[in-house]
C-alpha cells in the first residue's frame, strides 16, 4: 500500500466536547490504555519482569548449579583422587538441592514483584477512576472561581471516528484545575488513544485541542502526570513543548508546558 492509498484509508477523526453518550466508552478506552492494552503501564511493567528479572534469577540459579557441582567434582578428582568422587558426589548433590531452592526462591521473588505492581496500577487506575469516571460531564464542568487570576477551566474532549457503519469514540483527554502552588495550575488528565487506532495523529489533535483551550484561558502552565512505562506517551509530550519536572515514587514523570 502506498502513501496516497495510506491517505485515504484513514478514517475521518473529529475532535468533539464530552457529550453524556460516550461516557461508557470512555471508561473502557482509559481502563484499557492503562491496564489491558499491550503497551498500557501494566502490561509493559509485567512484561519487563518476565524479560529481565525471571530470566536473571533462574539463569543465576542454574549457573550457580552447573558451576558449583562441576567445580566441586573437578577438585575433588584432582585432590584425592577419582575413587572419591562419588563420595564427595553426596555432598554436591545436598549443595544442588539448596542452589535449587536459592533458584525457586527467586522465581517466587518474581512471582511476588508481579503481584505488587499489578495491584499498585491497578489501585491506582481505580482510584482514579472513582475520581471522575463516574460522573464525566459534572467533574469537567467549569465551576464559578473566586479568582479571576485563575479560571476554572475545566473540560473533556473525545476523538471520534468514523467507521463507516457509525461512529465511536477513539480517543480522550481532559483538563482540571490543579494546586495553585504547584508547579502548574491546570492538569492534562485521561489522555488515552484506542489500541486499534494509533498512529492516526488522534494523541496529537487531542493535546492540540486541549493546549488550544489552556491558552485562549490564559494559562500560562499546563501540567500532567504520566507512568515512566509509557515511553511514547511521554516522547509525544516532550515534542509538543513539555518539559520534565520531576520523577516520584512509583515511576511516575511528572511534565509540564510553558506558555
Amino acid at each position: 500500500m502506498n502513501d496516497k492509498d495510506n491517505l485515504t484509508a484513514r478514517p475521518k477523526i473529529r475532535i468533539r466536547p464530552l457529550e453524556d453518550r460516550d461516557a461508557d466508552q470512555v471508561r473502557e478506552l482509559v481502563w484499557n490504555g492503562m491496564c489491558v492494552d499491550d503497551d498500557s503501564p501494566l502490561q509493559v511493567a509485567l512484561k519487563l519482569e518476565n524479560l529481565i528479572h525471571l530470566p536473571l534469577g533462574i539463569k543465576f540459579g542454574l549457573g550457580a548449579i552447573l558451576t558449583v557441582t562441576l567445580g566441586l567434582e573437578a577438585a575433588s578428582a584432582a585432590r584425592f583422587g577419582v575413587q572419591n568422587v562419588l563420595l564427595l558426589r553426596v555432598g554436591g548433590r545436598n549443595l544442588t538441592l539448596l542452589l535449587i531452592a536459592i533458584a525457586l526462591a527467586a522465581w517466587l521473588w518474581v512471582g511476588y514483584r508481579r503481584e505488587r505492581i499489578k495491584q499498585c496500577i491497578v489501585g491506582y487506575v481505580t482510584r482514579m477512576l472513582d475520581e471522575d469516571m463516574p460522573d464525566l460531564r459534572a467533574f469537567y464542568t467549569p465551576r464559578p472561581s473566586d479568582d479571576p487570576e485563575q479560571p476554572d477551566v475545566r473540560a473533556f474532549w473525545v476523538a471520534e471516528v468514523d467507521e463507516g457503519m457509525g461512529q465511536r469514540v477513539a480517543g480522550c483527554i481532559g483538563i482540571a484545575p490543579h494546586q495553585p502552588s504547584g508547579p502548574f495550575t491546570a492538569e492534562l488528565r485521561r489522555l488515552s488513544v484506542s489500541s486499534s487506532h494509533r498512529r492516526l495523529g488522534i494523541a496529537s489533535l487531542l493535546l492540540e485541542a486541549s493546549l488550544l483551550h489552556a491558552k485562549e484561558n490564559g494559562l500560562k502552565k499546563v501540567g500532567l502526570g504520566v507512568s515512566a512505562y509509557q515511553a511514547p506517551a511521554i516522547g509525544l509530550y516532550l515534542r509538543k513543548g513539555f518539559e520534565a519536572v520531576k520523577k516520584t515514587r512509583g515511576l511516575k514523570c511528572v511534565l509540564r508546558w510553558v506558555l
